[in-house]
């Protein structure tokens, strides 16, 4: 058993977050994006575009594999 954690970028604020404790994680585009607040989440649903953008461009991707 592994006790690695998974830690990736809420593509909001660029916090690191654990996406086994995040407070909220999102469906967008195919990719789960995951956040550090309620506040966070609803930014992004609100303009996802804004925060998202070509896989492969930068390191807002949360998908792990």
């Amino acid at each position: 058993m592994s006790n690695e954690r998974l830690v990736v970028k809420d593509p909001v604020c660029g916090m690191g977050v654990d996406a086994a404790t995040a407070a909220l994680s999102i469906d967008h585009g195919g990719q789960t994006f995951y956040f550090c607040s309620q506040n966070c989440g609803d930014t992004f649903a609100a303009h996802p575009d804004r925060y998202v953008s070509a896989p492969g461009t930068n390191d807002l991707s949360n998908d792990p594999g």
